[in-house]
């Protein structure tokens, strides 16, 4: 499959996946069977904001720059480098 031909949304699904909040919604869950309740839900929500802003980012950003994507193939040449 050549690259052009590629989804934009798997790529930044890939680039996205290792920002994702594991560790503070363990930490959630973990407050919310053994410390409490209240604290226990302070970072779960914590970490629902996390992985929403991360989603409303990539999607942000395929919504900005996809209309002015251009393909390398359809730029005109470069002009020749002049020597002198």
């Amino acid at each position: 499959m050549p690259l052009g031909s590629v989804p934009p949304l798997v790529i930044a699904l890939a680039g996205i996946v290792p920002l994702l909040p594991g560790l503070t919604a363990y930490r959630g869950f973990y407050q919310l069977a053994v410390e409490g309740v209240a604290d226990g839900l302070v970072t779960v929500t914590l970490a629902l904001a996390i992985g929403l802003a991360l989603a409303a980012g990539v999607a942000l950003g395929q919504y900005l720059v996809s209309p002015n994507a251009i393909p390398l193939s359809s730029l005109p040449p470069p002009p020749p480098a002049k020597r002198g």
